[in-house]
């Protein structure tokens, strides 16, 4: 490995902290077993850690701590070997095993029963589950301690509470989330891109500014589907029918919506943030003749408007997929929606 080719990581990464990961400390082995002919080291422990972007002081620790010792039961003698990436991992993760404290859940079974009950009986989700408990005081209760939505997943994965994967609704078998390429715009939405999108809107500021999906009931012909748009300072909540979900559909839906509002459209609707669906291809007449602007997420990037599709995932608890939406009235519609906006307060 040429010196040449190496560049330093130090000043992106200044002030944060992270693990060594297995594939920095096979780099460190790779870079410590290089010497000239006199069997000098190639590199220092400066050197390597300007190349791995970490403070030198870790690779002293690293290659101090994670050496391994051979014993000679003959003698009793002990042999220092050389460092290894294998080994030093192993040990890593064996030590990072020792650091845990007990889980929560396991030590209060009150409340790990509790929550057993909300998952699999009542369908909550984590997240709602803590939401309930802390406004309803219930962490000053004996037998309950404050915990975080994160502890009940954890406890899910790691069999603390008896509750399975399958008894959860959205949970994954990995932890850790699966992030996207980001690709680019065509050229007819370069310019509405949401990296174009103001601080005033991104930080939630003022009211105004609506995410916009739709939710399908069926992939199998033209069914009825909802238009839901999401505020994201106040999250209030609109929901509509649509009879199929088509770019036709959408924009006579926006104008009934500009019919109905007349001149205080603009004053609600600011901006529009929504994804690339084919609903949504004809963008330019959904905010044609208003003052609204519209954003599109990248592609394969729904995520960025995550209030959105948050809230359409608590349709889905009464409306599954494959559900033909055409079962539901307008009045269930708005039962759904009351129920979903309790769930917010909660």
């Amino acid at each position: 490995m040429s010196k040449n080719n190496i560049t330093t990581n130090n000043d992106k990464n200044q002030g944060k902290y992270h693990h060594l990961t297995r594939e920095n400390r096979i780099t460190i082995e790779s870079l410590i077993n290089q010497k000239d002919a006199n069997g000098k080291r190639l590199f220092n422990n400066t050197y390597i850690a300007n190349y791995l972007g970490v403070n030198k002081s870790t690779i002293s620790r690293e290659l101090r701590k994670r050496r391994k010792e051979k014993m000679y039961i003959r003698t009793g003698k002990t042999k220092t070997m050389p460092y290894t990436a294998e080994y030093a991992q192993d040990d890593a993760n064996f030590k990072r095993g020792l650091s845990k404290g007990e889980y929560k859940l396991r030590k209060y079974k009150k409340m790990a029963k509790s929550i057993e009950d909300k998952i699999k009986i009542d369908k909550w989700a984590p997240d709602i589950i803590v939401s309930y408990m802390k406004s309803h005081k219930m962490f000053d209760y004996e037998g309950y301690i404050s915990i975080t939505t994160p502890t009940i997943y954890n406890a899910i994965r790691y069999n603390i509470i008896s509750v399975k994967l399958e008894d959860t609704r959205r949970m994954k078998y990995k932890a850790e989330y699966e992030y996207k390429n980001k690709f680019d715009f065509p050229a007819s939405k370069a310019e509405y891109s949401i990296n174009n999108r103001p601080d005033e809107i991104n930080k939630r500021i003022y009211f105004g500014h609506f995410e916009l999906d739709t939710v399908i009931g069926t992939r199998r012909g033209k069914h009825e589907c909802l238009m839901t748009l999401t505020e994201r300072k106040t999250r209030f909540e609109i929901i509509f029918k649509l009879r199929c979900k088509t770019a036709e559909e959408v924009v006579n839906k926006f104008n009934q919506i500009k019919e109905f509002m007349k001149a205080n459209y603009n004053k609600i609707f600011k901006s529009l943030t929504t994804d690339n669906g084919t609903e949504f291809s004809d963008f330019l007449s959904i905010i044609e003749g208003t003052k609204t602007k519209i954003y599109f997420c990248h592609p394969y990037c729904s995520g960025e408007k995550g209030t959105n599709e948050k809230h359409n995932s608590m349709i889905r608890y009464f409306i599954p997929k494959g559900t033909l939406i055409e079962n539901y009235s307008t009045s269930d519609i708005n039962k759904i929606y009351k129920l979903q906006e309790k769930i917010n307060c909660l």
